[in-house]
């Protein structure tokens, strides 16, 4: 109908105006019923969004099934010992002991379990109990009396827990949809109309609420993790950097898992072309340097920039699979060339878990460093460069004079190598 109408608007020549608004209006229902849609379902919040504040939502929600299980199970007890003693709640005794015993179970699952599978099935079927309680209330134990239990169960469940719109959107909507079912059946006329419009109302309510406040957590936790990852990211590279290795380090244990793997790496003639090129390409060097690691090493542990040129990889890889990444980094470096630097060259040196285990991380660093270095200088060996000559010669030459200048007769400009601290 709508394709004839339009088709009608735009072949009436003398009626343009009337197409073009029909078109707007058109495209503007659309798009509010999408939008609506997007709200209902995922609040409006992008799936990547909802990715990086997972690990946040998930620590939020475990508390929280913590304390509601805790809660529920404090009440259904309550219930229980007053279904003894007061004869009006002797009726619906069997639900408070059924509620009890789910309750406690989830309670149980979620101090003592580490599992985020059993985490998200004990929220759902918390959830769940929760509403059928309700709904066992109104329909089975109480229905001659107006709803006073599903009406703020409905309200609160969107609420409990941080998960996309569309988890409790179902739950209380089937929730919903099984109490229109069965409300007409076994609810008197003279109330039932007024319980069906508070039961649907708040629902509604609840929902929305709901999808507003998991959206303002969801940018809250966003927004966290990014200012977390600013204060622990290296500016230059997007590696960790030494803040982030710190505090990892700092939690580690000395009993090692065994595909833990600690690798120290370095970039090789950074100096050299600092001096010579100047440090906008010593900058390149290290970031194509950190680019090859992250490419290599990001999805199996933490790449970490704890000096100028010196990295550190934190992983966790079986022993088989660290000869092929490794080969793989190889690879990378060698296919790396830049605008100012042709190529770049990385020393490294790695210890695994068996022979870490026990000693505390600064020996484990110690030991790839040691490793490391041998690799640097088999480097510089094959290189035809004598680090440690140069080093002397360098010595030798500054104490000859009271002043050394390094000049440039290009640009008619010059840096002091070498003084005399003592010179007025």
């Amino acid at each position: 109908g709508a394709k004839y109408r339009l088709g009608a608007c735009l072949t009436s020549i003398n009626q343009p105006e009337k197409a073009v608004n029909y078109l707007t209006k058109h495209q503007g229902e659309k798009r509010l019923k999408k939008n609506i849609l997007s709200f209902l379902l995922s609040g409006n919040v992008s799936d990547e969004d909802y990715a990086v504040a997972k690990e946040d939502m998930y620590r939020n929600n475990v508390m929280m099934l913590r304390v509601l299980s805790a809660i529920a199970t404090t009440i259904f007890i309550v219930c229980a010992i007053l279904g003894v003693t007061v004869p009006n709640m002797n009726s619906k005794m069997s639900t408070y002991l059924v509620g009890m015993a789910f309750s406690i179970a989830i309670l149980l699952s979620a101090f003592y379990s580490k599992n985020a599978k059993l985490h998200t099935i004990c929220m759902c079927f918390l959830d769940v109990m929760l509403l059928s309680v309700g709904l066992l209330i109104t329909l089975v134990s109480a229905p001659q009396q107006l709803t006073v239990t599903l009406i703020p169960v409905a309200l609160l469940v969107p609420l409990f827990f941080d998960v996309k719109p569309c988890v409790f959107l179902t739950v209380v909507g089937l929730s919903d949809l099984i109490y229109l079912i069965f409300a007409p059946i076994v609810k008197p006329g003279d109330i039932l109309a007024l319980d069906m419009v508070d039961v649907l109302a708040f629902s509604i309510a609840g929902i929305v609420i709901g999808t507003i406040i998991t959206k303002v957590k969801v940018e809250r936790y966003v927004y966290a993790n990014r200012i977390r990852r600013i204060a622990l990211q290296d500016g230059l590279t997007e590696c960790f950097n030494r803040k982030a290795y710190v505090d990892d380090t700092s939690n580690l244990s000395s009993e090692y898992p065994n595909d833990f793997v600690y690798i120290s790496m370095d970039v090789n003639g950074l100096k050299v072309v600092n001096d010579s090129l100047g440090h906008e390409a010593g900058d390149e060097i290290i970031i194509g340097a950190s680019q090859c690691m992250l490419k290599s090493f990001n999805k199996y542990g933490k790449v970490y920039r704890t000096g100028g040129d010196e990295f550190t990889i934190i992983m966790y890889i079986d022993n088989e699979k660290l000869e092929s990444i490794l080969d793989d980094f190889n690879s990378e470096v060698s296919n790396w060339h830049g605008k100012m630097v042709e190529n770049i060259s990385v020393s490294y040196g790695y210890t695994k878990a068996v022979e870490s285990r026990g000693l505390p991380i600064y020996e484990v660093a110690s030991i790839a460093d040691k490793r490391m270095y041998e690799n640097k200088t088999a480097y510089y060996k094959k290189k035809g460069v004598d680090r440690r000559g140069q080093a002397d010669a360098h010595r030798a030459l500054c104490n000859l004079y009271t002043k050394i200048l390094k000049i440039n007769i290009t640009d008619d400009t010059y840096s002091i190598v070498n003084m005399d601290v003592s010179e007025q």
